[in-house]
This record gives structure tokens, sequence and C-alpha cells, in this order.
């Protein structure tokens, strides 16, 4: 394994292109995050990378896992939960003068209950680079403190953050 990430992945819920959430009556189901979008780019350019985070045993956590394995993400170390739920981002795209707007749903999602003993250490010290955001320790406590653990971590065992 190139390049491990660990960081929560969103259902992302859009109007079709230039509509607003106020009046749009079709909303598309995407699926996105940071760590996750930049393991996919890896992927497709030939590294392998892996993907630690939490997420629940429903259609939308599993619709998530499916785009990002399809995409040549190992989820091998995903872990999964009976109940909780996704991260949404609803997202507007827009043109000048307006702006694309983002509202975010992420309170008490799956991945933000992510906590230092839900990581596979020795996949992580198998890895080369590890790869953060400055998302995933807003989570909460306990992904700030998974952050701060595998930075350390990664330190100790020669990889790259």
């Amino acid at each position: 394994m190139e390049v491990v990430a660990v960081g929560e992945i969103l259902v992302v819920l859009r109007p079709p292109k230039y509509h607003i959430l106020e009046t749009a009556r079709l909303l598309e189901i995407l699926v996105g995050g940071s760590e996750a979008n930049v393991l996919a780019g890896l992927a497709r350019l030939g590294h392998t990378v892996g993907l630690i985070t939490r997420v629940p045993d429903n259609p939308l956590g599993r619709l998530a896992i499916a785009k990002y394995r399809s995409a040549g993400v190992d989820m091998s170390r995903v872990l999964w939960s009976s109940d909780g739920k996704m991260g949404l981002a609803f997202v507007e795209l827009s043109t000048p003068p307006r702006k694309n707007r983002f509202i975010y749903d992420r309170s008490l999602s799956e991945a933000s209950k992510l906590s230092k003993d839900d990581i596979d250490y020795d996949y992580v010290r198998k890895a080369k680079v590890l790869h953060l955001s400055g998302i995933t320790p807003a989570l909460s406590k306990s992904c700030a403190e998974v952050v701060r653990i595998l930075v350390e971590f990664a330190k100790r065992n020669g990889l790259t953050v």
C-alpha cells in the first residue's frame, strides 16, 4: 500500500445545475470527501491506496463504499456500524455573480465517531504516505485525537504525512 488516508465520506445531494435548494424538486445523489477523492485520483494514476473510515451499514453507506472501491481504493479497513448516519453535503452549483453554496450536516456522523481503537496500525505502517486533512480533526474530539496519534505514529514509523 503506497498511500493510506483517514477521513469522512459524505453523501452529496445536489439540485440540477443552476437550481437552488429552495425550489428544486429533484436532487442528484453523489458521494465525496476530501481524503477519499485524493485517493481515487491517486488510484487512477496507478498508485495503491486505502481509506480508513466509519460508515453505517445502510444503502447510503454501501453506495459510498462501492463508489470508491470501484475507483480502485482499498476499502477493507472501513468500519461498519449497524446504526448511525452518513455525513451530508447539500451543494448548489451556480454562475457569477452568485456563488456556489455548500451546506453540511456532519454532526454525529458515523465518521465523526472514529476513535484511536478503530485504526489498524499495522495497515498504516505498511504505507509510504499517510494522507490527512484539516477537516477530519474538526469533526470531533475523538477524530482530533486520531489525527494527532496518527501523525506521531507516522513520524515514528518513517511515513510521509
